[in-house]
């Protein structure tokens, strides 16, 4: 990861971030994808400066997204995703991170997802070294409802490692849903959820969930749009 890393994305974030990042983060709200992606890259950034890079990435929202429901061409049915023009205008728009991603093989891809059709967040991790793909999700559903989703991120997997001519972005063969994972108490906090479980990854504490985060809702809330203000997290 080049040492020069300044979240240049973030940063083209900005203008439109002042006005979305108080509406968003209040009691209530539902939080918008430019704070997730902000998450993201702050996150990225958490792990470039405790040298964890190689080990984990996240995925900006607006890749995640057309990987996730573009209706690709045709003539990428049996072909790469790689190759349809949609993808790559996201991929152009995302390309330092998707850059990384193929210079730079990370054991771990995070996916922020958002499931339109339920306008509901949750995330899905990819261990590429165990093959595995763990769904965090506070409203948690059986494995068949997820099936789409992994099955966009296995194919996406598989074009980048038939572009870089490597083995290395296997697909995931084993699913799991973290059904201790806390679950929401409404149909608003997704994305609180959402980032409190994006940072849980990163700090490895996926094996010690609270019971439930409802009554800190507030205060995850407050430190996390202060930590956004502040384009850092602690």
């Amino acid at each position: 990861f080049r040492s020069e890393y300044n979240l240049d994305g973030l940063l083209a974030k900005d203008i439109e971030l002042k006005p979305t990042i108080t509406s968003t983060m209040a009691p209530e709200a539902e939080v918008d994808g430019l704070i997730i992606s902000v998450w993201s890259d702050l996150l990225n950034k958490k792990l470039v400066s405790e040298k964890n890079i190689d080990r984990m990435m996240f995925l900006d929202t607006d890749l995640t997204l057309t990987i996730l429901e573009h209706k690709f061409s045709k003539n990428c049915e049996n072909q790469n995703l790689l190759d349809d023009e949609i993808l790559k205008q996201a991929i152009n728009r995302n390309q330092e991170c998707y850059g990384e991603l193929i210079t730079n093989k990370r054991r771990i891809v995070v996916f922020p997802v958002n499931d339109r059709i339920r306008h509901h967040w949750f995330l899905i991790v990819a261990n590429l070294t165990k093959r595995k793909i763990i769904i965090y999700d506070s409203l948690a559903r059986e494995q068949k409802n997820y099936k789409i989703f992994i099955d966009r991120i296995n194919l996406f997997l598989e074009n980048v490692d038939e572009y870089q001519e490597t083995s290395f972005y296997r697909t995931c063969k084993t699913i799991e849903i973290d059904k201790k994972f806390p679950t929401q108490p409404n149909a608003v906090d997704c994305g609180v959820y959402l980032m409190f479980g994006m940072k849980a990854v990163v700090d490895a504490e996926c094996n010690d969930w609270p019971k439930e985060i409802d009554s800190s809702i507030i205060r995850l809330r407050n430190e996390y749009l202060k930590q956004i203000s502040e384009k850092k997290i602690q």
